[in-house]
C-alpha cells in the first residue's frame, strides 16, 4: 500500500520506470499493476471527499473542517476533556490549524472589546480609521476637553455622535 498526498507527474513517472501502471478502483484508490504482489495506491487528496471523512481530510490536507473541527473543539475545549490537552505534543499546532480554519467573526465571538484589543499599541488600535473617525476612539473625558470649534469642524455624522455621547 502506498499512500500519497496527490496523484502527481512524479508519481506517474516513477510508476512507469518500474514498468507498472495504475488502474482505477474507486475514488482515491487505484490498483498498481505489474508487480509480483498485489499493491494499491491511496490518493489522500481524493479519499476524504469521496468518503466524506473530515478526520481523514485533516490528516491529508492539514485543514480541520466539518465534523473533525467539532470533534477537536469538544476534546480540546469541551466537557469531553479529561486531561490537560495543552501538555500534549502537537497541541499548539492543532489549535493553530483550528484557528486558521475559522472566520474572523468566529475567532472574535464572545470576546469583550477590551479583549479584542488587548496587546495592541494605541496606534494599531486606530489603524484603518479615517482621521475624523479617530475622534470617536477618544474617551468621553478627553472629548469634553476638545474645543467646540474643533468639534464643529468635523463632519456632521461624527459631530452628532460626539455630542450624543457627551449628553449622556
Amino acid at each position: 500500500m502506498l499512500a500519497v498526498p496527490a496523484r502527481t507527474g512524479e508519481l506517474l513517472e516513477e510508476i512507469g520506470r518500474l514498468g507498472c501502471r495504475l488502474e482505477p478502483h474507486s475514488p482515491g484508490y487505484e490498483r498498481l499493476l505489474g508487480l509480483p504482489w498485489p499493491a494499491r495506491v491511496v490518493v489522500l487528496a481524493q479519499v476524504p471527499e469521496a468518503q466524506r471523512d473530515d478526520l481523514l481530510r485533516c490528516v491529508a490536507t492539514g485543514k480541520i473542517m466539518g465534523e473533525a473541527l467539532l470533534w477537536c473543539a469538544a476534546h480540546l475545549f469541551g466537557p469531553a476533556r479529561e486531561l490537560s490537552m495543552g501538555q500534549l505534543e502537537g497541541y499548539d499546532e492543532l489549535v493553530g490549524k483550528m484557528m486558521a480554519s475559522l472566520t474572523v467573526e468566529q475567532r472574535l465571538a464572545g470576546l469583550s472589546p477590551g479583549e479584542r484589543l488587548a496587546g495592541l499599541p494605541p496606534e494599531e488600535r486606530l489603524a484603518g480609521l479615517a482621521p475624523e473617525e479617530q475622534y470617536l476612539a477618544l474617551s468621553d473625558e478627553v472629548l469634553r476637553r476638545l474645543p467646540e470649534s474643533l468639534i464643529a469642524s468635523l463632519p456632521e455624522q461624527i459631530r452628532e455622535r460626539i455630542r450624543a455621547r457627551l449628553r449622556q
